[in-house]
């Protein structure tokens, strides 16, 4: 939820704008890409795409396209901490990503792995943890104020599989993480 609302991205290229907590729906922005994620931070909408590219806005009603930026997102968050986005996904030859951007539009990736050739789909934060969890079971962590520096491995010793969403319970104080065929992994600190 940002200062115009809530916004939601859907496949289909749309972005939909609710000023009344979530009673109403209005659609603001319709593109061609596949939308993944969206996130508010900085005082920026954002919305990313697995089609290679974002769309950005201040108020929530304008958008900004970005061209190519050689990834394919699935899920993004607002890293307060660092004052950035963090999207997670793959980039071009399907190298794993976990990319970094003030403003939405320029991006770097943070994982320097060799040969790390599997997505990421879903990252979520807690207060100390960034997390991502992605194919074959890889988990990537940072933290907060770090996220612009190199990322390290995780090991997930749950069921083998693609978790394709991430979240984080500050209830139970524990990311969760679901994908395959019904599968499902928690953890307290993301890092196993």
């Amino acid at each position: 939820e940002g200062t115009a609302g809530i916004i939601t991205a859907a496949r289909g290229g749309k972005i939909f704008l609710s000023t009344d907590q979530g009673n109403t729906w209005k659609k603001v922005y319709q593109g061609s890409a596949t939308f993944r994620g969206a996130a508010f931070g900085g005082g920026r909408y954002i919305a990313v795409s697995n089609d290679g590219g974002t769309v950005t806005s201040t108020d929530g009603k304008i958008w900004e396209e970005s061209g190519p930026i050689g990834f394919s997102f699935f899920d993004v968050i607002y890293v307060s901490g660092s004052s950035c986005f963090v999207a997670v996904g793959s980039a071009t030859g399907g190298v794993a990503a976990a990319a970094t951007s003030t403003d939405g539009l320029n991006w770097t990736n943070r994982l320097t792995q060799t040969g790390a050739n599997y997505g990421l789909f879903g990252v979520a934060l807690s207060g100390s943890t960034v997390v991502a969890v992605g194919a074959a079971s890889h988990v990537v962590l940072s933290t907060p104020s770090t996220v612009t520096a190199p990322w390290t491995e995780g090991t997930m010793v749950a069921p083998a599989t693609t978790y394709s969403n991430l979240t984080y319970s500050s209830t139970d104080l524990l990311f969760v993480a679901s994908g395959g065929t019904g599968v499902v992994a928690t953890s307290p600190d993301g890092a196993k």
